[in-house]
């Protein structure tokens, strides 16, 4: 029976000489139970970061990397100490976020160990905070290479 070909006709007679008449509209839905307000705003991501937590940044380089996972869209705001190491833009899912740290502030996290907290928060699209993670940022000696 698969593969066969049929036809199928049909007509429609109108009368032109009778107008018709609109049939009554259907009841509107009803609500049971409380309205529940929806936001006005976006929701800032969630986000987990897939980094030790003790971070470690080359001294010659000076870039922190680590990878984060992200709910949605969003962005990342990050703090070091007092210094604010700007934002990065996330999408929904693992992203390689990368900065560049300040050769002042290198020098300075090298010293003390009191402003080597690295504070992450989410933030939505439409710049509403979400929660905060933290890590702590050492600093360590590039290797020096040896001439043979």
């Amino acid at each position: 029976m698969d593969g066969r070909e049929f036809v199928i006709t049909g007509t429609v007679t109108v009368d032109l000489s009778s107008p018709a008449a609109p049939s009554v509209p259907q009841p509107g839905a009803i609500i049971v139970g409380p309205v529940i307000a929806a936001p006005t705003t976006d929701p800032p991501p969630r986000l987990t970061v897939y980094a030790p937590e003790l971070l470690r940044v080359n001294a010659r380089n000076r870039v922190l990397r680590f990878v984060i996972y992200s709910s949605g869209s969003g962005k990342v705001s990050a703090l070091l100490g007092s210094t604010d190491l700007g934002s990065a833009s996330l999408r929904a899912g693992n992203n390689d976020v990368r900065w560049t740290l300040p050769l002042s502030l290198v020098t300075a996290l090298r010293r003390t160990t009191a402003d080597n907290l690295l504070s992450l928060t989410s933030l939505s699209p439409s710049g509403v905070k979400g929660a905060t993670l933290t890590r702590h940022v050492v600093i360590v000696a590039s290797k020096k290479k040896t001439r043979r």
